[in-house]
């Protein structure tokens, strides 16, 4: 309930996600019992998405080895250290506002996966109304 409320009695707005605790709980009991389990949901969010990429791109890795397997039988923690090094690398660029490309490429690459789940189903679905008539 604190942590959801953006605006304080008074109608201060709070920009920033540590104001919020500041603002509802005081300075020194906001900083105390509120901010940490702020700060574990947010390290939690990024070990969790960091290994989550790493599993992706080491699946994308195994699609890719079509004729021996044996070479491809990689551990997961090279693939989350090559996504933190991509992510530290990404975040040294000076201008963020000038990566529109990136929110244009996630949105072309959702736009794909529906068509792809969408002729998939249709397919399925083809297929087995061609077993049951045919």
């Amino acid at each position: 309930m604190i942590i959801t409320q953006t605006t304080h009695s008074s109608s201060y707005q709070n920009l920033l996600l540590i104001q919020t605790p500041h603002t509802h709980a005081g300075p020194r009991l906001g900083l105390w019992l509120i901010v940490p389990f702020q700060v574990g949901v947010m390290v939690g969010l990024g070990i969790t998405y960091t290994v989550t990429a790493g599993q992706s791109l080491k699946a994308l890795s195994q699609d890719w080895c079509f004729y021996d397997a044996s070479q491809c039988d990689q551990g997961l923690t090279g693939w989350i250290f090559v996504f933190g090094c991509l992510q530290v690398l990404l975040s040294q660029l000076p201008n963020f506002h000038g990566l529109w490309w990136v929110s244009m490429l996630g949105a072309v690459t959702s736009c794909m996966y529906t068509c792809i789940a969408a002729f998939a189903s249709a397919a399925y679905i083809g297929m087995l109304v061609w077993v049951v008539v045919g």
